[in-house]
């Protein structure tokens, strides 16, 4: 939270900002009060953040933008106010509302007053458009508009707890698919270490065998499903399309056809993951 020193301040900077904007540059957006009217941005990629202006006559700004099938993004409308009845509505190119804000997100110290939304395309050059009405202030306001790619990423490795021990097989034609380990665990449930909503596009695994063996398989397996999922060429065939959350419990094991027997230690998961970023603002 602000103290009311740091917060009286940044409200003086930012409203300076808007207002020497829209005297120095000429396209501040106004007079777009209509979808009719809306202010074409273009495809969100190309543009950065543009400022809108309400004058004190009116309560609507519309804008436009154009997405492509994969992207995902967010809506940012930021205000040096504290109007809380603001709102933010993003709608398709039918003009159907896909998503309304009433909210104020204030998701660091220097971006006070938000509002999001979130937005998938499911088809190239996917037209939106973005409705910002006017709350409780009156006379003409400022805010800014922009549209962010959401998706983040990571990269960080975490420690199996034991040794996983093998007892070697018996008899490879009675178990020609080898003998699995004991199975190890890690909880990562609660691990400061993995942002909210991350999901896995990819993982690896690799431990210190207590003898040099050849043939030795790893497995593991996320509590959520139960799967054991096969290492294949040093990887494992997960991505994100299979929506496995990194936080949570794994259990790993390995697998041997040989007849000696073993242990893995220092077994160690490298996890490549991403999340939404908005999933972490404070509402």
């Amino acid at each position: 939270m602000f103290r009311n020193g740091s917060k009286n301040m940044l409200k003086v900077i930012l409203t300076m900002f808007f207002l020497s904007t829209s005297l120095v540059f000429a396209n501040t957006i106004t007079g777009n009060n209509s979808f009719n009217t809306a202010y074409p941005i273009g495809n969100w990629q190309y543009h950065s953040s543009i400022i809108g202006e309400l004058k004190a006559d009116e309560t609507e700004s519309y804008f436009s933008f154009r997405a492509n099938r994969g992207d995902r993004v967010y809506v940012k409308v930021f205000h040096d106010d504290s109007d809380e009845g603001r709102t933010l509505e993003v709608f398709d190119q039918f003009q159907n509302n896909i998503g309304i804000n009433v909210g104020i997100y204030g998701s660091s110290s220097f971006t006070p007053y938000l509002l999001v939304s979130d937005i998938d395309g499911t088809s190239s050059g996917q037209l939106f458009y973005i409705k910002v009405t006017r709350g409780n202030s009156t006379g003409s306001i400022f805010f800014s508009v922009s549209i962010n790619n959401r998706m983040s990423g990571g990269l960080a490795t975490f420690e199996f707890n034991g040794t996983a021990v093998n007892p070697g097989n018996p008899d490879i034609l009675l178990n020609p698919n080898g003998v699995d380990s004991s199975v190890i665990s890690m909880d990562l449930s609660n691990s400061s270490k993995i942002p909210e909503g991350a999901i896995v596009k990819s993982i690896k695994t690799e431990g210190r065998l207590s003898k040099n063996l050849g043939g030795i398989v790893h497995k593991i397996s996320p509590s959520t499903n139960n799967i054991w999922y096969i290492e294949e060429w040093s990887n494992y065939n997960i991505s994100e399309s299979d929506e496995l959350e990194v936080a949570q419990r794994w259990d790993f094991k390995y697998n041997f056809k040989g007849t000696s027997s073993s242990n893995m230690r220092d077994v160690k998961a490298t996890i490549v993951y991403e999340y939404d970023t908005t999933l972490g603002f404070e509402r």
